[in-house]
C-alpha cells in the first residue's frame, strides 16, 4: 500500500507549484507509531534519511514531462485553460530499481524554468540556504 507523506503547495511570485510526496508503508517498521508518523510528516530530511538507514545505498531517478494540465490541477495551481502542466518525478529507489519512494512537482510550464544542480551550481556539493536560492533566482530544488 503507498501513503501519500508530505503534501504542500507552495505559493510564489511566479507559479503555485504542488508537491507529493509517496512511499509504501511498509518501508519504515515504525510508520504505524503516531509519535514517528508525526515526525516523518513534520521533518522531511529525517523521513528520507530513515529511508535510506533503512534501506541503503539508494539511487535517484528523475524524470520530466509536460502535458495539458486536468481541470482539479488547474484550479489548484491557478492554471487558464489548456495551459500545460510541468511533472517532475524524483524517485527513490534500491539500487536494482525498485522504488523506496516517489516525490512528485507540479506546476505551470510556462512560468519555471528546470536546470540540472550539477551543471548549474559553481561547486555541485554545496548546501545552499534557501534565502541564498532565492537570491539566485531559485525557487525549487528537487
Amino acid at each position: 500500500m503507498w501513503h501519500r507523506g508530505h503534501t504542500a503547495v507552495i505559493r510564489g511570485a511566479s507559479a503555485r507549484l504542488e508537491i507529493n510526496s509517496y512511499t509504501n508503508a511498509d518501508m519504515l517498521p515504525d510508520w504505524d507509531d503516531p509519535k514517528r508518523h508525526a515526525q516523518y510528516r513534520k521533518r522531511p530530511g529525517f523521513f528520507y534519511q530513515s529511508l535510506v538507514r533503512e534501506h541503503g545505498p539508494v539511487r535517484w531517478l528523475t524524470l520530466t514531462s509536460a502535458r495539458i494540465a486536468y481541470e482539479d490541477e488547474r484550479a489548484a495551481l491557478r492554471m487558464d485553460y489548456a495551459e500545460a502542466v510541468l511533472i517532475i518525478r524524483r524517485t527513490m529507489a534500491h539500487p536494482n530499481g525498485h522504488p523506496i519512494e516517489v516525490t512528485e512537482v507540479k506546476a505551470p510550464a510556462n512560468r519555471l524554468e528546470i536546470g540540472y544542480h550539477r551543471e548549474l551550481a559553481d561547486d555541485p556539493d554545496i548546501d545552499l540556504t534557501p534565502q541564498e536560492l532565492s537570491d539566485s533566482g531559485i525557487s525549487l530544488v528537487v
